[in-house]
């Protein structure tokens, strides 16, 4: 239904920072409807890079034809402790609040390791479908009602242990003491974070 455009669409490029030429290809297909539109997402550039993002094309017909979305992508978060946000779905939960799931990326044990993130979602008075992911990383409170803004959310928590020093009484393969406090700040070395 649809094909990856890097060259247009720069971030859809491939690779670590969008810096390869790989040819990317498309995951991860899901459909929201929201007012009589049909948005179809879908996960690019790939897996196992910090740029992996969900970006959607809409339509009027759930089997188009589609036109891609002007704020692609619709969730992006290329760096901090958890890179990447793609191969994900739109869904409401029981008080009608939008979310979109990804699959960061994290690398510790296999270069395709991901875990899954909820960020707060939505459509915009344009019913452009976009993801907050800003602050993705720290706490975020569990709405018990329809929230006005996604920003009332967000605790306001901060790291107060970077780069803090500790104490251990063990390490394990090269993992020392000082892992427990890099948050935000991984190497990536190989492909793989270290």
């Amino acid at each position: 239904m649809l094909y990856l455009q890097p060259e247009i669409h720069g971030w859809e490029r491939f690779g670590q920072d969008h810096r390869s030429e790989i040819r990317p290809f498309t995951e991860g297909a899901w459909m929201t409807k929201h007012n009589n539109k049909y948005y179809l997402q879908y996960g690019a550039p790939g897996t196992e890079y910090n740029v992996y993002a969900n970006g959607a094309y809409v339509s009027d017909k759930p089997l188009g034809p589609f036109t891609y979305a002007p704020n692609n992508p619709i969730s992006y978060k290329p760096g901090g402790f958890v890179q990447g946000a793609g191969h994900g779905n739109t869904f409401q939960d029981n008080y009608g609040n939008y979310w979109n799931t990804g699959t960061p990326w994290v690398a510790v044990n296999w270069n395709f390791e991901r875990r899954i993130a909820m960020f707060p979602a939505g459509f915009d008075e344009l019913d452009q479908m976009y993801s907050n992911t800003r602050f993705g990383d720290l706490p975020h409170l569990l709405p018990t009602k329809k929230w006005t803004s996604s920003e009332e959310l967000f605790t306001g928590w901060m790291l107060l242990s970077y780069k803090k020093p500790v104490t251990v009484s063990s390490t394990k393969d090269g993992h020392g003491g000082e892992m427990i406090t890099d948050e935000g700040s991984a190497e990536i070395l190989g492909g793989c974070r270290k």
